[in-house]
């Protein structure tokens, strides 16, 4: 019985651990006198629990980083638009409006775009992994000389200027203070 939970608690991919060490898949693999001492049940159940954290822990670590990557990856999308809409951002306000993110507007298919520009837009064929590709290289170029791009999207871009009616994809700005202390 106690086998049964151990095996619930484990899912079918966890693998558990003896208080020897041994490392057993499933409750046939458990040692017989094993089953028949409490105290070592209990320090089985403990090792579970030590695993099902560690595992919590490295879901916690994953969606962070993942979170970061598609923050890095919204920044590099917000300055491939800053760049191709330059004089005409609110083409590029309007399209992270619709679509929900800078992001969104690379993941279009050609089809899609042409649906959204038409067949004689300049814009149409601008947006593209290339052009993102550009923009990553020129946040690391303007990196290394101590500027900063801020997003739209991100949490820091200030609050009135989303409200203006040409606001831009994003902002350069050069300072050892966080976004937060300046706008």
């Amino acid at each position: 019985r106690t086998c049964c939970a151990l095996s619930a608690l484990q899912g079918p991919a966890t693998r558990g651990i003896t208080p020897s060490g041994k490392i057993f898949h499933s409750e046939t693999d458990i040692p017989e006198d094993l089953i028949h001492n409490p105290t070592n049940i209990l320090k089985i159940i403990r090792n579970f629990e030590l695993i099902l954290n560690f595992r919590r822990i490295i879901a916690v670590q994953g969606i962070f980083l993942e979170a970061m990557k598609n923050e890095e990856n919204e920044r590099i999308c917000a300055c491939a638009l800053n760049r191709i809409f330059g004089y005409e951002p609110k083409i590029a306000g309007k399209l992270i409006t619709e679509l929900g993110s800078a992001e969104a507007v690379f993941r279009l298919t050609q089809k899609e775009k042409f649906g959204i520009f038409g067949p004689s837009s300049k814009y149409r064929d601008l947006i593209s992994s290339q052009a993102a590709d550009e923009a990553a290289a020129e946040l690391e170029q303007l990196s290394r000389q101590g500027l900063h791009f801020i997003a739209r999207t991100g949490e820091d871009f200030p609050k009135l200027l989303l409200e203006c009616e040409d606001c831009p994809s994003g902002l350069y700005y050069k300072s050892t203070s966080p976004p937060s202390e300046i706008f």
